[in-house]
């Protein structure tokens, strides 16, 4: 079962100055999830939030295709290995992440299945690097099992009908993005997706849980964790609401309490609510969420790091 989840992941580092030597706040970058487009009005209401809150920051939202319904696919197939090599040369030739502009580096915020490869680029390049990573409802622990799609979205369908039919396929694994993230539940571990896995741990089916300490993921530190617990930068929270439901006070305090701004920069106090509207379209489900399957009114965890 998979229950999709809302994450927190957070970067911290040093100091941002502009050209002439004034503070300037740190551009935001933000990568979307599974089905959606960059253009999506949700997303641009998550960069506006941003930009009145530190206003003259810069903001880009990563796309795969130049138009929505090409980038939409790109959520769907493609080889995360080649979508990877893309978004770190179109980072990198954006002259607003890079120095002299940016030379500490940008905050970046990823939706779901977005803030898993946002973390991806992390790892993949980081260059411009990433000063704060934040993720959302992001699978980090993977996916056990493929979502349902609405009748009439062909796209999803088409997608979901490879990946039921052989997901082990080379062609699949090659070609379907959310195949090349999933993870077999084994006869001995028979791992199923709860939303801790967005806490990087692991629920076996009787229930159990495996915490993240627990695990030689962290034990043998893999990928860093273990480290930045023991420097006191590795922090676990919680929020209610389905997957996804993003508000603007939500967005505000990310904004103002975890994504560092340089001496001198200011938030500006501001009334989010005219933004909740269109942040709502990041709340839609693949299908009618009727079961409560994707969260309900469960409180969701949040994973926060600082590096």
């Amino acid at each position: 079962m998979v229950r999709r989840t809302t994450s927190l992941y957070v970067l911290l580092g040093g100091t941002l100055a502009s050209l002439a030597g004034a503070a300037s706040p740190l551009p935001l970058v933000i990568w979307h999830g599974l089905g959606d487009t960059f253009d999506n009005p949700g997303l641009q209401s998550v960069a506006d939030l941003y930009t009145s809150i530190y206003p003259g920051a810069s903001t880009h939202i990563i796309h795969l295709a130049d138009d929505g319904g090409g980038d939409r696919k790109a959520s769907y197939f493609g080889s995360l290995h080649g979508q990877m090599e893309l978004v770190c040369d179109q980072l990198s030739s954006n002259p607003n992440l890079t120095s002299p502009l940016a030379p500490h580096g940008f905050h970046a915020l990823g939706f779901s299945q977005g803030g898993l490869f946002m973390r991806g680029y992390v790892e993949a390049c980081n260059l411009p690097r990433v000063h704060t990573l934040v993720t959302f409802g992001s699978p980090h622990n993977g996916i056990s099992e493929f979502v349902k799609c609405k009748t009439t979205d062909w796209l999803c369908r088409t997608a979901f009908g490879w990946l039921n039919a052989n997901k082990w396929s080379d062609w699949v694994q090659s070609n379907i993005v959310p195949a090349q993230y999933y993870r077999h539940p084994s006869s001995e571990e028979m791992v199923i997706i709860p939303k801790e896995s967005v806490w990087f741990a692991e629920v076996v089916e009787d229930g159990e849980v495996t915490w993240l300490t627990e695990r030689e993921l962290y034990q043998e530190d893999w990928i860093g964790l273990k480290r930045l617990d023991e420097a006191g930068k590795l922090k676990f929270l919680k929020t209610g609401g389905p997957h996804m439901h993003i508000t603007d006070e939500l967005l505000a305090e990310v904004y103002t309490k975890y994504l560092w701004q340089p001496e001198g920069v200011v938030a500006r106090e501001v009334d989010g609510r005219a933004f909740n509207e269109r942040l709502m379209t990041l709340a839609e489900p693949p299908i009618g969420d009727e079961s409560g399957r994707y969260g309900g009114d469960m409180q969701e965890p949040l994973l926060q790091v600082q590096n």
